[in-house]
């Protein structure tokens, strides 16, 4: 497993997998406040993992969302990394949870820009997460 894949799917914990059947239309969406995250961090690694341009948009203000229309990206999210909605539902991947400390770091980065918090005045480094339990990752 590349690096790159690996930040993506942590940074999947502030977004969305999902088929809209009306449309038939499968969507993978990163979201994000920060817009220089978003296109430096997500926009450049799906660019370069899936080698898809991806839409960027600002769906109301100061909140932005990258996204993918592929059945093929949605499959490989879906069944190689256990995604599953709601969210709060879904554990650590077995993928992650069973590779090199290399790829686990790139998970928690991109699970951190997500869903991580810095708050410098009290010295604490937070998650995040609507899901009660984490799993362990290893």
């Amino acid at each position: 497993m590349k690096k790159d894949l690996a930040y993506l799917i942590g940074a999947l914990r502030d977004g969305s997998v999902f088929y809209d059947k009306n449309s038939r239309n499968y969507q993978i969406i990163w979201y994000e406040n920060n817009l220089s995250c978003l296109t430096n961090s997500i926009f450049k690694r799906v660019e370069k993992y899936f080698g898809k341009k991806p839409r960027i948009q600002q769906y109301k203000k100061g909140y932005y969302r990258i996204l993918v229309s592929s059945q093929k990206i949605y499959n490989k999210i879906v069944n190689d990394f256990e995604f599953v909605s709601p969210q709060i539902f879904w554990n650590t991947p077995i993928l992650i949870r069973n590779a090199s400390k290399g790829i686990v770091a790139k998970y928690i980065a991109g699970f951190f820009d997500a869903e991580g918090d810095l708050n410098p005045k009290k010295y604490m480094i937070g998650f995040s997460q609507k899901k009660f339990k984490c799993s362990s990752i290893h």
